[in-house]
């Protein structure tokens, strides 16, 4: 039995009969290929297909010649099982093969495939359109020779070439080194690439200094899956880490927005409190006239002592707001406790929580060491996956739970939701920018793109356990440290 993405081949006689059959066409028959030859093509069409042609008053064959070009839908069916197959078939006249009987050649394919194909086809070209256009950094187009076809502006300016000293070149010549031509090698040998975007790195030459490169490379290729050429987008290496600390000062700022209404009530809150102190304090001071010296001591001190743990809640919450909104470069080396980023992170969204009416159940080890990272960026990643888990889950139902823990020489950090899981599609590119399933308004698509750069910095990964309609695990594994001398 033939695959369900398989290219078929087969040719007609003058009679409208088989006249040659590949093997592919054989197998979706399920007959021996020398047992198909000379068979009437009718037998391995389906019915409505054939009662149409008989009301048309045509033959298969003279429907092909009269939509030879035009690619055309066809049931096909298979005579043994009966089990039916649409292919998008094009039709050939094979002028050097009419002396040995050969009237029309169809080359056909599933129609699922040739509907992804032109997706396909259709996504690169439109992304080619928008990057020729655009300055979203280098983009070169190449023919399966690997000669440069198109090149953009960017690409211009960065290799001080203009577009007619590079078309028609061999992208070879602008590579650095022998081990930049043995990735490029790999590209045209097609090992690199798959049914997704490969990435890796090159050197470029431009004018005696080189250019370190990230390069996104895939293959193109025609309606019928043919390998015509290459596109390869290169960004400069130092440019994307500049835009990664922007991206991460973008979800910080982001993530205060969010967070700033609650914590504005949360402030409100001390205030009052503080407020009703100071009325006790005037009333204490108010009396004092009929009360001796050590009654007002004892009014005054306890007033002032109800008071003093509310303004260190307020300046610890400042505190963190201002720590949270620094525009750091990069982590900033030292240990970081993960409870008490977990308890800093949780003090940050109380008022969200308690707004949403959410249950949170907090179960930490209180032994666990600590790991090797900024405490600002550990915090960043931790509030980023918990703002989402708070944004998946369903008001006065939701559930988030946060557990840490150290088990094989790593510190866990577990945080689940009982939302409605991620689905499969979006789980796939989960960690790229600008990905999100929040309405538009409500999210950036950064927060976990962010959060999984700060966990590869300090050596972890973040794992992901999900299920439609049951929620979402988030797991940081971050590498155990045992701390230095001197180090705190």
């Amino acid at each position: 039995m033939s695959s369900a993405h398989e290219l078929i081949l087969f040719a007609l006689d003058k009679e409208g009969k088989v006249a040659y059959a590949d093997q592919a066409f054989a197998s979706f028959c399920e007959q021996p290929r020398e047992r198909i030859a000379g068979t009437d093509i009718h037998r391995y069409l389906h019915s409505y297909l054939v009662e149409y042609l008989k009301k048309e008053g045509k033959d298969f064959l003279r429907f092909a010649r009269s939509n030879v070009g035009t690619p055309v839908r066809v049931d096909f069916v298979r005579p043994v099982s009966k089990q039916r197959r649409t292919y998008v078939c094009q039709f050939i006249i094979p002028e050097p093969l009419l002396s040995v009987g050969w009237e029309v050649i169809v080359v056909a394919r599933d129609e699922e495939e040739t509907k992804e194909l032109r997706r396909l086809i259709e996504f690169e070209r439109e992304c080619s359109r928008q990057l020729l256009s655009g300055d979203f950094g280098m983009v070169i187009t190449l023919d399966a020779q690997g000669r440069i076809v198109t090149v953009n502006k960017t690409c211009e300016e960065n290799l001080r070439r203009r577009t007619s000293e590079l078309v028609g070149t061999n992208v070879m010549s602008l590579l650095a080194g022998e081990a930049d031509r043995e990735e490029m090698r790999k590209v045209f040998r097609g090992t690199r690439l798959g049914n997704q975007p490969e990435s890796f790195r090159l050197r470029l030459k431009a004018d005696g200094t080189e250019i370190a490169t990230s390069v996104t490379a895939r293959a193109l290729h025609d309606p019928l899956n043919d390998e015509v050429g290459f596109v390869l987008v290169l960004r400069d290496t130092e440019e994307n880490l500049r835009m990664q600390a922007t991206l991460g000062r973008i979800e910080r700022m982001q993530a205060l927005g969010l967070l700033s209404a609650e914590i504005a009530h949360q402030v409100n809150n001390y205030l009052h409190v503080l407020s009703g102190n100071m009325d006790l304090l005037e009333l204490d001071l108010a009396e004092s006239k009929s009360l001796g010296g050590d009654e007002i001591n004892r009014l005054v001190t306890g007033t002032l002592k109800n008071a003093r743990p509310v303004i260190q809640r307020l300046l610890d919450l400042m505190n963190r707001l201002k720590e949270f909104a620094k525009a750091q470069k990069g982590p900033s080396p030292g240990l970081a406790d993960v409870n008490t980023a977990i308890r800093n992170v949780m003090a940050l969204v109380d008022g969200r929580v308690r707004k949403k009416g959410v249950q949170v159940e907090t179960v930490l080890e209180e032994t666990i060491p600590p790991v090797r990272c900024s405490p600002l960026h550990l915090e960043q990643a931790i509030l980023n996956i918990v703002l989402n888990g708070l944004d998946a889950v369903a008001k006065n139902e939701g559930e988030i739970r946060i557990s840490s823990f150290a088990q094989d020489g790593e510190v866990h950090v577990a945080i689940s939701d009982n939302g409605a899981g991620i689905a499969e599609e979006v789980r796939k590119r989960l960690f790229e920018p600008f990905v999100t399933t929040k309405p538009e308004g409500v999210g950036t698509g950064l927060g976990l793109a962010v959060a999984r750069k700060a966990v590869a910095d300090a050596g972890g990964k973040i794992d992901v356990e999900t299920t439609a309609g049951s929620g979402t695990t988030m797991t940081l594994r971050l590498p155990m440290c045992i701390p230095q001398e001197g180090e705190r």
